[in-house]
C-alpha cells in the first residue's frame, strides 16, 4: 500500500525542456515553406502539369512537416526514482510476466531462453513475480529448453542480484572479457557461472542440431507425453509449470513462478496468429480507460530513464493482447509485462521504474494507469532507425498527449481492462457501489467471460484490486487447460471491443 504523505519525496519528476532557438529555426522553415507554396499558387496558370504535382508533392511535405514540428514543440519527460519506492511502498504488488513465440525455427528457444532469464532476475522480489511463456508453435524444443533454463536460472537470479549486473541476458553479459588476473570472490562466481552458462549452450546446441532424434527420445518421457503427435496448427491446451516458487517470501535466491503455455489450435479455427495467443494469456474484450503513461527510455546502462504522462481510452478491433487468463487463475497480479521472445531486459530496475509511475499518488486525485509503455532499443543494423520516432517525437508526444502503446516492453494494468473507467471508480479507487453491481454480476461475467467460474472469479478479484500470488499454481492446470480450448471464446466478448482516443491531462 502506497503512502500518501505528502512530505515523502515523489517518485517520478516531470522534466520539460525549453526550445527556444528550435523553435525559431522550426518558425522560419514553417515561414519558406508557405512562401515557396504562395508563389506556387500565384503562377500556377503560367506553368504546364508539372507545376501543379510539384505543388502537390510540396504542399504533403509541408503539411507532415507542420504535423511533426506540432509534436516536438514542447518535449517533456518523466524520470521515476526507484530507490524511494521502498520509502513509499510497504508492500509492492505483484506482476505477471508475459514471453511470447511462435516459431522454433525463426526463434531459436536460445532467444527465448535469454530473454526468459532476463526477465527472472530483475530486481523485484521473487515472490511478487510470474513468468509465463506462450509457445503458439507447440515446440517440445522450446518445452525443453525451457526446462534447462529453470536450472540454469537457480544460480543465474542470485548471481545477478548478489553483484548488481546491469545487464541480465546472458548471451549480452558474457559479451564481456573477463580480467584473468583478478583474484576475487566475484571473478570467480563469475567464471562459475560464465562456465556454466557455456556449457549449457554447448549441450543445448548439439541438441537443437539433432532435433529430430531428440524428439524420439522425447516420445518416451512422461513430461513430453502432451507433445506427441501434435503440429504447430492442430494440437490440444499444453499448460506446464515449469518452475513454482513454494517459499514464498521474496528472497533474492529464490526464482520466480514459471509456467510453459500454448493454447489449443485447430485448422478450421481462426487463431490470430499472435494476437490469439495473447488472447489465451490475456482476456480480449478490453476496454482501458486512464491514465496512459509513456516511458521514454533508451534502456541503456548509462542513460537515464523517462515517462509520459496522459488520459488515454484505448481499445483494438479484432485482436488485442491484454488481461490474462491462465494467469489469472493461477497469479491474477494486478500489473503485466509483455516481452517479446526475440527481446531481452536490458534495465534491471525496469519493474521498479514501472511501480514508480502506478504508484504515485497525483495531486487531488488518484493515479488511474492504464500501461507504462518502454521503447525498444537494437544492437545490430537497425539501431539507429528508431532514434528520431523515440527520442524525439516520444518526447514531443510526452509534452501534448502521450505515446500510443508500441507492443513489445509495455506493463499493463489488469483491472481497467474489463471496461472499466475512471467514472465507475470512488476517490480512493475502489469500485462504486454502482460499478460494483455492474461488474460483479455473475451473469455478466458469464455473457463476456464465457464458462469458466475460475475466470469469473478472477476478474471479480481484479476489479477488487485482490491476487492470487498466494495459490498453488498446479491446482489450476484443468481449469487453464479449459480456458485455452479454441472454441472457448466464442459467444463472448474476448476480443470483440475496440476504440481509440486519448484526453489530455492536466
Amino acid at each position: 500500500m502506497a503512502d500518501s504523505s505528502s512530505s515523502l519525496p515523489s517518485l517520478f519528476e516531470k522534466i520539460s525542456y525549453r526550445r527556444y532557438f528550435l523553435r525559431a529555426v522550426d518558425l522560419m522553415m514553417l515561414g519558406l515553406l508557405l512562401s515557396l507554396l504562395l508563389y506556387r499558387i500565384l503562377h500556377m496558370s503560367e506553368n504546364d502539369n508539372v507545376w501543379v504535382v510539384a505543388f502537390l508533392c510540396e504542399s504533403f511535405f509541408t503539411v507532415i512537416w507542420l504535423l511533426v514540428t506540432c509534436i516536438k514543440w514542447t518535449p517533456a519527460e518523466y524520470k521515476p526514482y526507484p530507490d524511494r519506492l521502498d520509502e513509499r511502498v510497504h508492500d509492492l504488488p505483484s506482476v505477471d510476466m508475459f514471453v511470447t513465440t511462435a516459431d522454433p525455427v525463426r526463434e531459436p528457444p536460445i532467444l527465448v531462453v535469454n530473454t526468459v532469464l532476463s526477465v527472472l532476475a530483475v530486481n523485484y522480489p521473487a515472490n511478487k513475480l510470474a513468468c509465463y511463456v506462450s509457445d503458439d508453435g507447440c515446440s517440445p524444443l522450446t518445452y525443453f529448453s525451457l526446462k534447462e533454463a529453470s536450472n540454469f536460472a537457480k544460480i543465474w537470479v542470485p548471481f545477478c542480484k548478489k553483484y548488481n549486473v546491469k545487464v541480465r541476458a546472458p548471451f549480452r553479459y558474457f559479451l564481456n572479457s573477463l580480467d584473468a588476473t583478478e583474484d576475487s570472490e566475484f571473478s570467480r562466481a563469475w567464471k562459475m557461472t560464465k562456465l556454466y552458462h557455456v556449457y549449457f549452450k554447448r549441450e543445448y546446441e548439439k541438441l537443437s542440431g539433432k532435433v529430430e532424434d531428440a524428439t524420439r527420445d522425447w516420445d518416451a518421457d512422461d513430461d513430453f507425453e502432451a507433445f506427441s503427435n501434435t503440429k504447430p496448427n492442430d494440437h490440444s491446451t499444453i499448460v506446464k509449470v515449469v518452475w513454482e516458487n513454494k517459499e514464498g517470501v521474496g528472497d533474492e535466491n529464490e526464482v520466480p513462478h514459471f509456467v510453459y503455455v500454448s493454447r489449443e489450435k485447430r485448422p478450421n479455427y481462426l487463431h490470430h496468429y499472435k494476437a490469439g495467443a495473447m488472447n489465451f494469456l490475456v482476456s480480449d474484450f478490453l476496454t482501458y480507460l486512464s491514465f496512459f503513461i509513456y516511458v521514454v527510455s533508451t534502456l541503456k546502462t548509462n542513460s537515464s530513464p523517462t515517462t509520459t504522462l496522459n488520459f488515454t481510452l484505448k481499445k483494438e478491433n479484432e485482436m488485442i493482447f491484454f488481461p490474462v487468463r491462465v494467469s489469472g487463475l493461477m497469479t491474477n497480479a494486478p500489473y503485466m509485462l509483455n516481452v517479446d521472445c526475440d527481446m531481452f531486459v536490458n534495465e534491471a530496475d525496469v519493474v521498479r521504474q514501472a511501480m514508480c509511475i502506478f504508484l504515485q499518488k497525483l495531486k487531488n486525485s488518484i493515479n488511474h494507469c492504464a500501461f507504462v509503455q518502454y521503447p525498444q532499443d537494437f544492437y545490430d543494423s537497425n539501431c539507429e532507425e528508431f532514434v528520431v520516432l523515440q527520442s524525439y517525437l516520444g518526447r514531443g508526444f510526452a509534452g501534448i498527449q502521450g505515446v500510443m502503446y508500441s507492443g513489445s516492453g509495455c506493463f499493463h494494468t489488469r483491472r481497467v481492462m474489463y471496461d472499466l473507467s475512471v467514472d465507475d471508480l470512488e476517490e480512493d479507487g475502489s469500485l462504486s457501489s454502482v460499478t460494483a453491481r455492474k461488474f460483479l454480476d455473475d451473469e455478466s461475467l458469464a455473457a463476456k467471460l464465457g464458462s469458466s467460474k475460475e475466470i469469473r472469479k478472477s476478474v471479480a478479484n481484479a476489479l477488487q484490486r485482490k491476487s492470487n500470488s498466494q495459490n498453488i499454481l498446479t491446482n489450476f492446470l484443468d481449469e487453464a487447460r479449459e480456458v485455452g480450448h479454441c472454441q472457448y471464446e466464442s459467444q463472448t466478448s474476448w476480443g470483440k471491443t475496440v476504440i481509440l482516443f486519448s484526453l489530455q491531462s492536466k
